[in-house]
């Protein structure tokens, strides 16, 4: 069995190496917490750029979208003009094609009439 004196050295020493465990542990979280905190600036860093990127008033990712989106509308209106204009432009082609049509056959009997005439005229004087 052990005397006093020896349980009250080995109580002070589990004391002490308890003592050493606490501090090691402390600086351990100690260590956690700036690395924490180091990240969280780092962190906040990155979102500011992220925000800047986004929001930037000139060339933001949010302007570049409504940039797109308005260049989408405008461009949709002129796809619909340009094929307003082009039926336009085909009807005209039709109505063309058909004045050639009907000029052709125009040209045909009259090209056919002149050359009765000069042929009565040579033959049936």
């Amino acid at each position: 069995m052990a005397t006093q004196k020896e349980l009250l050295y080995k109580v002070l020493d589990n004391a002490q190496h308890d003592k050493r465990d606490r501090e090691e542990e402390r600086k351990i979280v100690e260590s956690h917490l700036l690395e924490m905190k180091r990240v969280q600036k780092d962190m906040t860093r990155q979102i500011g750029m992220i925000q800047d990127v986004i929001s930037d008033p000139v060339t933001g990712l949010i302007v570049s979208t409504n940039k797109n989106t308005e260049w989408r509308t405008r461009m949709s209106e002129e796809f619909k003009q340009l094929a307003n204009e082009r039926t336009e432009q085909t009807r005209l082609l039709d109505e063309l094609g058909r004045w050639k049509s009907v000029m052709d056959k125009a040209i045909w009997i009259t090209f056919t009439a002149i050359v009765g005439i000069v042929l009565k005229m040579i033959l049936f004087p």
